[in-house]
């Protein structure tokens, strides 16, 4: 609590390497009572304004009416990308790239907030399916990350009673609390009675520096990686959205943080199931020898071992197979449903079991667009549901 502290490590800011002033600034801006340091190293030239997030200077510009005054100065020199900006990484675009080096750049200065192809982390919106877009939209979205923020990863900062400062994507919230998404995946629960006050804002978490420490040829490499098509697509894991989008059937689902395959949560469901026929941007092609975008297996993990069974149905355009036709139904230890299924075992999986199916070689050509998780007569676990091109 001794803004000293701040101020020491500030001073020591210009000699650090990337990864300690990371720290610092994160150690800087975790207290109000930090912004007046902040500001005066800002002020005497040991703090550059351009490697502030948008988030932090936001914070700055928000605080007392003299320092917002301060910090409005020592900001007035930053400008956005402007076209000629913008015209330098969209010409790098013609050249010639290297989508390794590409990863390497994302797993760098990407990978704390987003995911792509299972590199990173999804605090902000996976990545994998960015080869759809067009690359001079991601270029812009790359130097101007608050122009455009999807709907569902908007900023929240909460100031606590006892002075910290909290920023990150709201994750979820109940009665008592609310849970933040932070870089690096790191989820934190804060109780309702500690929360001085929350703001949404209108900023990205992304930092908009980054069309200072990225050159447009090493920007033209990270677009060439996303570009690739995906080898495989998460449906599921750890992502409290399934609970919106399964939303029919009289079961109960639940994110289980104490119960997990991979990541940090699985899918809890309790008889009989939930489901959604059409869960948003899901059109999923099967088939046998996959293009970009399409899929042919189906893995994930399942456990219910207070159960008889347990359940997966698969919708093909918005349709369920009908209750006679064991099509696109699979199933594990005894089918107490009224619908016919495939059967993978006719043991219940009474711990955690990874399961790979061949979909096209067992339901031929079809579309997936949603799931219904089963459990049969007694509470069964999904986790790291996911579609693949190829046989891992």
């Amino acid at each position: 609590n001794d803004p000293s502290i701040a101020t020491g490590l500030l001073a020591a800011y210009p000699g650090a390497t990337p990864a300690v002033r990371g720290a610092i600034l994160e150690t800087a801006f975790a207290r109000k009572d930090n912004f007046p340091a902040i500001i005066g190293a800002l002020e005497n030239g040991q703090l550059p304004p351009a490697v502030l997030t948008a988030i932090q200077r936001t914070a700055l510009l928000q605080a007392d009416d003299g320092l917002a005054k301060r910090a409005e100065k020592a900001f007035a020199k930053l400008r956005p990308a402007d076209a000629g900006k913008l015209r330098q990484y969209t010409d790098a675009l013609v050249a010639k790239r290297d989508p390794s080096a590409g990863q390497k750049v994302f797993s760098q200065h990407c990978a704390t907030c987003h995911k792509a192809h299972d590199v990173g982390f999804a605090v902000g919106p996976d990545l994998t399916s960015e080869f759809r877009r067009a690359e001079e939209t991601i270029v812009h979205d790359i130097l101007a990350p608050s122009a455009t923020i999807v709907g569902g990863y908007e900023t929240y900062t909460v100031e606590t009673r006892d002075g910290r400062v909290l920023s990150g994507v709201l994750a979820g919230e109940s009665a008592s609390s609310l849970t933040l998404n932070l870089p690096d995946g790191v989820q934190l629960d804060v109780l309702r009675k500690d929360i001085k006050s929350i703001r949404s804002l209108d900023v990205s978490l992304m930092p908009e520096s980054l069309g200072v420490v990225l050159k447009p040829q090493d920007v033209a490499n990270v677009i060439a990686w996303l570009r690739r098509p995906p080898i495989r697509r998460i449906l599921f894991e750890d992502d409290p959205e399934i609970l919106k989008w399964l939303n029919e059937g009289g079961g109960i689902a639940s994110i289980d943080t104490g119960e997990k395959a991979s990541g940090r949560a699985s899918l809890k469901i309790t008889p009989l199931q939930r489901y959604s026929a059409r869960i948003p941007n899901w059109s999923f092609k099967i088939r046998e020898n996959p293009g970009p975008g399409e899929f042919r297996y189906l893995r994930l993990a399942w456990k219910a071992p207070d159960a008889d069974g347990v359940m997966l149905e698969i919708s093909d355009n918005g349709n369920w197979p009908q209750p006679n036709d064991p099509k696109r139904r699979y199933y594990s230890g005894k089918n107490t449903s009224k619908w016919k299924a495939t059967q993978i075992s006719s043991e219940t999986p009474g711990e955690w079991t990874v399961v790979t199916r061949d979909m096209w070689k067992e339901f031929g050509d079809f579309t997936l667009t949603g799931i219904a998780p089963t459990a049969l007569d007694g509470p069964a676990w999904f986790d790291k549901i996911e579609l693949l091109r190829a046989t891992p």
